[in-house]
């Protein structure tokens, strides 16, 4: 097998002959982007230093890290009403910001946060490295900055583990191109893989494309990358084992319902409508660069992040999160395009064609978000993309604070739709609104003990995230209909806000 080829060096756009116009206006789509990034990112960013529940599963994040915090393993018993389907390292690490004086909550959405930015990063270094310019590298990280902030905006800041994941993948997908696949190249990327694994477990596009890649260029490399790989997969799994319980993989491992009607609509609507421009041109870059040289690796990554994200779009509870690494490969293309067209198009660089190219290319990936965004801001003004909705964030930290002092006022345990005000309240993790009911509707958990204790009004507070009438008429995914219709008998509403409801006990007749 040929061995593979020196990856390009990035490209020196050539010298402009005298009397040419400045090339400083070129930087316009970068400006404009880093513009429209920063604006879009503004309200989701500013909404991560404030003290409120916007996410599903902070909540539960913050569980987590403070029983690791305390020295409980987290594995240490099989799914039931509560679970841990996530590896546990990400628990680990914000268990030991908050032994520095850190929030648990803060840690995880500020480790999340600079995550994205340090992604974003990343993905200018794998475009340089495959031969992209400055202007065009500096364009793909604002432009994976305004994908995020636009398609991706519930997650900026969230106190989840996915954007921490994708670093380290992306940081051993940059190893990979940056030379030649030899043991200790192979042995770093399989160990920034396996870290991310250990974090986020399934962002298996990654190691998908790297190890196509391998097995197109050079089998043994590829058995060297195999070997590699299952030894540090081995060693994790045993410290996930040793150090947090013996219910590793069963939590792992929960099951979900899945629809494959689900999957085509979240291919749909929450992946390539709000990038579908951006995504078409990148489809068409990798089609044309499958044949070897050091840019199929990327090709690769494209197609296999599609597909990944497809697979594990058709079930509950996963959402546009699930093309996270579609974004991040899309961004990265981006920077490649103009280059491309230059090459099939024969235009210099320095020539009129090339210039216009090299601003208007740019400027129509940049302007094909405008319709999500526009979409999303009218659909939800509240949430995002007015910039004036930054000042109402201090009344929603107040109406957040005054339903925690509710819940702490009513001793006892709780249940909780969103799971951070049992947490910021003190209450003991004792129902998992999202996977319990997920194993209920997939006949794995029997719910008569969980209605008995609602019946015998064992929980002092039921917060939920929407009238209790709306759970009777619908399926799931967090509160089953059963269950709804025995909160409405035993429990009456005491408190609400536009996002939680609190209910109490009924007197008993």
């Amino acid at each position: 097998m040929p061995a593979p080829s020196a990856p390009p060096q990035p490209e020196v756009s050539p010298a402009a002959p005298p009397g040419a116009r400045p090339s400083g206006w070129l930087w316009l789509p970068t400006i404009v982007t880093g513009i429209i990034a920063l604006l879009a990112a503004s309200y989701p960013v500013a909404r991560a230093f404030y003290l409120t529940g916007f996410g599903f599963n902070e909540g539960w994040n913050v569980y987590a890290a403070r029983m690791v915090f305390h020295g409980r393993k987290v594995y240490a018993h099989p799914p039931a009403w509560t679970d841990f389907n996530y590896p546990a390292l990400s628990f680990h690490i914000v268990a030991w910001l908050h032994g520095l004086g850190a929030s648990y909550l803060f840690a995880g959405r500020f480790l999340s946060l600079g995550a994205l930015l340090v992604s974003c990063v990343l993905v200018a270094y794998i475009a340089r490295r495959l031969g992209a310019g400055a202007r065009h590298a500096a364009f793909a990280a604002l432009f994976c900055l305004a994908i995020f902030a636009i398609a991706a905006r519930s997650y900026v800041g969230l106190d989840d583990p996915q954007i921490l994941a994708q670093m380290f993948f992306l940081a051993g997908f940059y190893v990979y191109i940056s030379g030649e696949p030899n043991w200790g190249r192979l042995a770093a990327v399989t160990a920034l893989f396996v870290i991310g694994g250990n974090i986020k477990h399934n962002l298996v596009d990654f190691p998908l494309a790297v190890l196509l890649d391998l097995l197109l260029t050079s089998r043994r490399a590829a058995a060297k990358f195999i070997v590699l790989g299952a030894a540090f997969l081995a060693v994790s799994i045993g410290w996930e084992i040793g150090a947090n319980g013996p219910y590793f993989v069963a939590n792992l491992l929960s099951a979900r319902r899945y629809s494959l009607a689900q999957a085509w609509f979240k291919l749909f609507r929450w992946s390539l409508a709000p990038i579908e421009v951006a995504a078409i041109a990148a489809a068409l870059w990798s089609l044309a660069h499958l044949r070897p040289g050091r840019a199929r690796v990327v090709a690769l990554w494209f197609w296999c992040a599609l597909g990944v994200g497809f697979v594990f779009g058709g079930g509950d509870g996963v959402w546009f999160n699930a093309y996270f690494d579609w974004f991040l490969a899309t961004a990265t293309i981006s920077a490649l395009i103009v280059p491309w067209l230059m090459e099939g198009q024969r235009w210099a660089p320095t020539s009129r064609a090339g210039r216009r190219a090299e601003v208007a290319v740019p400027l129509v990936l940049l302007l094909s978000l405008g319709p999500a965004w526009y979409r999303r801001s009218s659909r939800f003004p509240h949430k995002q993309f007015h910039f004036t909705a930054i000042f109402k964030l201090p009344g929603r930290q107040t109406r957040f604070q005054m339903q925690v002092r509710f819940l702490r006022q009513h001793p006892g345990p709780a249940l909780c739709e969103n799971l951070l005000y049992c947490a910021r309240a003190g209450k003991p993790y004792v129902y998992d609104p999202f996977d319990a009911s997920e194993r209920v509707l997939t006949h794995q958990l029997d719910p008569r003990p969980l209605l008995a204790e609602v019946r015998r009004r064992q929980f002092s507070v039921v917060e939920l995230m929407r009238p209790v009438r709306y759970y009777e008429n619908v399926t799931g995914p967090a509160i089953f209909p059963s269950l709804a219709t025995a909160i409405a008998r035993h429990y009456r509403l005491a408190f609400h806000s536009r996002r939680s409801f609190l209910y109490v006990p009924r007197r008993q007749p």
